[in-house]
């Protein structure tokens, strides 16, 4: 049971509440507490001693729009903050931002060409460096979505996020050195994605870039990074470097003929995944580093050309890579300066590594490649074959502890497991196929790396594990190395047709948790979610027994949602509980020592539930709740609260509609507790039927058969039917 959280001031809980992300009718619940306390969003906040001689706020001007400019019409100017008010179809010109800085907003709306001309053309008009900030919305059928004209001698720092780019000739047109972000949005159909003056820098993150012509027409100096994002299908991605800088990490590439050429001043590409492409790595002689990176099926990973002696020469390290089903993986010509050092070559068609004159900084490996020797200019050792391919795109057969997929794949077989089950590098499904991975007591039975999968940001990948048995673990599903802690585990879980038992943690992650669970059974575990801030659970249709926690560490910004599920002999339900909510809906508790605990939960709703022979079933505290249509039967306490204390979340604990039978005391709350009481049924308990000075009386208690008189104490109730 957990010590009761500071006091937060209503802007703070707003804030929380702007960046939470509680399914909609759980927040309901905050906000209904919220707003008893702090009045409707956007009133402002009491003052606890008033002024004496309060200054009145002025009256604003009935024209003015707090969200800025609204903008109207094709070809307006604005400067400052302004939005889109509706779609507008336009030629030549869509927006001109003079003036600086400025955050246009586009506001879900579109903006769309007659293909010529320029979306939102930015123009400055001062000599000082500035700021612009476009968002949220779709830029469809331009010869430029955006396209800088210099007055005065402005340099703009453009940020772009939230945005749909489709169909335009080139998205990003600069004639002077700029600073562009690019983040969270769509660029797709386009001739050339990013054209922009010598010496500017273009930084991709969380985007989408799919089917470009080109997507960098590279400039001497510039520098272009992506990170976090999925590229496919486009021709070329960055093509030949112009003496300008390159970096790509933790990015999905897919489907390029070329990605990236030769001629760049510095190359870097790091824990990425490269599938499907033509050529992947021209270094040409000017070196770079390709670091811990997946290449599969491309028809060349990487090259380099001889070294010449000019000024922009250097060497080209490749180290920690995994490369497998490739046409050729590593080749490079006698006389390239190339540094080669534990990559792991499997399954090419044609060379594993062919590079005459390497640098060998050892730990290379190789088998089954095609052409003989497995590698050329350094010593390999003999790896193990390279993992199946799924056949005709189907899942991939695991057949081995610590096996690493990064496809969907399906466990052939039973395994026992000391340390390590499965490692799973990518989103989507784990089927377990009927059979039981089962551990020491030790490591983690399928861990997930999708925080180092490049591609979709980590939290919003989903792997899927399903139908067999996981027994015998520290953690189910999480982390690699679970004496960490839950630190590291990535991506959201879902669990179906599962029996979990024997497990330390079932699913183990220590914030941004999510896990939608179903059909499953877990037994006789330690914690079945061991989460932290920002968790979200559902567990529908399952069932839970022998479990001493169900959720740990509940805290800021979580929210757990049980239905049709059945709890039997766990001992207690959760701990923490600061700023979080909970709904058990149509579930039955059965031999828990507590259910809902005094701070457990800020905020919690159960209807419709069955709770017999548990200790304390709800201790609703000062925070509040709905407890409603529910059978309690044989417990030590049914419902009870505690006093309010001045917080924010003081609230009204509502009792309406339940049936008590049985139970040692129904309901007990102290006088001055905020307890509604409305047509609920109570009979036979030994000790109290309802003891409840000064709650507030809905209506309809009925009461007889109970231990201590009165029947009712505090609302009036009736007596036994007929």
């Amino acid at each position: 049971m957990a010590a009761r959280a500071r006091r937060l001031s209503c802007s703070e809980l707003r804030a929380w509440l702007r960046r939470t992300r509680l399914p909609a009718h759980l927040v309901a619940v905050v906000l209904a507490l919220t707003g008893a306390v702090c009045g409707p969003a956007g009133a402002p906040t009491p003052s606890p001693t008033p002024s004496p001689t309060p200054t009145p706020s002025p009256t604003p001007s009935p024209t003015t729009d707090p969200r800025g400019t609204r903008l109207t019409e094709c070809g307006q100017v604005v400067s400052g903050e302004a939005y889109l008010a509706h779609d507008l179809q336009c030629s030549g010109t869509g927006i001109v931002v003079d003036g600086l800085p400025s955050a246009v907003n586009l506001d879900g709306h579109t903006l769309a060409g007659d293909g010529t001309g320029t979306a939102v053309v930015l123009r400055g008009s001062t000599g000082e460096s500035s700021w612009l900030q476009l968002d949220g919305g779709r830029i469809t059928g331009w010869d430029v979505a955006v396209g800088h004209h210099e007055v005065g001698g402005a340099t703009f720092a453009p940020s772009l996020r939230s945005l749909e780019v489709d169909h335009v000739g080139t998205v990003l047109e600069t004639g002077v050195s700029m600073s562009w972000s690019i983040s969270s949005s769509t660029l797709r159909d386009n001739d050339v994605v990013v054209d922009v003056a010598a010496g500017s820098s273009v930084s991709f993150e969380e985007t989408l870039v799919e089917r470009n012509r080109r997507v960098v027409a590279p400039s001497p100096g510039s520098a272009y990074g992506f990170a976090r994002s999925d590229l496919r299908d486009n021709t070329e991605l960055v093509g030949a470097g112009e003496g300008a800088h390159v970096r790509l990490q933790s990015v999905d590439v897919r489907g390029s003929a070329t990605v990236v050429g030769a001629g760049w001043a510095s190359l870097g590409v790091v824990e990425s995944r490269l599938v499907d492409n033509g050529v992947v790595v021209d270094a040409g002689a000017g070196g770079g580093t390709v670091r811990d990176n997946l290449f599969e099926r491309n028809r060349l990973a990487v090259t380099a050309a001889p070294w010449t002696g000019a000024a922009g020469d250097g060497a080209l390290v490749v180290t920690g890579n995994r490369f497998r089903h490739d046409v050729d993986a590593i080749r490079t010509p006698e006389g390239a300066d190339v540094h080669l050092g534990d990559n792991l070559v499997h399954g090419s068609t044609g060379w594993g590594i062919h590079a005459p004159g390497a640098t060998d900084l050892g730990g290379n490996r190789a088998a089954g490649n095609g052409n003989e020797p497995q590698c050329v200019g350094v010593v390999c050792t003999e790896a193990e074959p390279a993992p199946q391919l799924p056949p005709d795109g189907g899942p991939v057969p695991v057949t081995r502890c610590g096996q690493l997929v990064d496809d969907d794949a399906y466990l052939a077989q039973d395994l026992q497991c000391a340390g390590q089950g499965i490692v799973v590098a990518h989103a989507g499904t784990l089927d377990l196929a009927g059979h039981t991975l089962a551990g020491d007591g030790t490591g983690t039975a399928v861990s997930f790396r999708a925080h180092d999968r490049p591609g979709r940001p980590s939290d919003d990948d989903t792997l899927v594990v399903r139908g067999g048995w996981i027994t015998g673990w520290a953690v189910g599903t999480g982390p690699d190395d679970p004496s960490a802690g839950c630190v590291g585990a990535g991506g959201r879980f879902g669990l179906e047709e599962l029996v979990v038992e024997q497990t330390a943690k079932v699913v183990c992650k220590d914030e941004l948790l999510s896990v939608d669970v179903t059909d499953s059974t877990f037994r006789d575990n330690d914690v079945v979610f061991a989460g932290g801030p920002n968790t979200r659970v559902t567990l529908a249709r399952s069932h839970v027994e022998g479990t001493r926690l169900v959720a740990a560490n509940v805290a800021d910004a979580t929210s757990y949602t049980f239905s049709d599920s059945t709890f039997v002999d766990n001992e207690d339900f959760a701990d923490g509980g600061a700023m979080s909510v909970m709904e058990m809906v149509s579930s039955y508790v059965e031999g828990s020592r507590e259910v809902v605990g005094a701070y457990d939960w800020h905020g919690f709703t159960l209807r419709g539930n069955t709770f017999v022979g548990n200790g304390l079933v709800v201790d609703g505290a000062n925070s509040g709740g709905t407890v409603v249509d529910n059978v309690f039967e044989g417990n030590r306490l049914g419902v009870t609260a505690r006093l309010p204390g001045g917080d924010w979340w003081d609230g009204p604990l509502r009792v309406t509609g339940n049936t008590f039978r049985g139970n040692v005391d129904a309901i007990d709350t102290p006088d001055g507790a905020d307890v509604h009481l409305g047509d609920n049924v109570v009979h036979d308990s030994t000790g109290w039927g309802i003891r409840a000075p000064g709650a507030t009386d809905l209506g309809g208690n009925r009461a007889w058969g109970n231990g201590n008189e009165p029947q009712c104490l505090g609302v009036v109730c009736a007596g036994a039917p007929g």
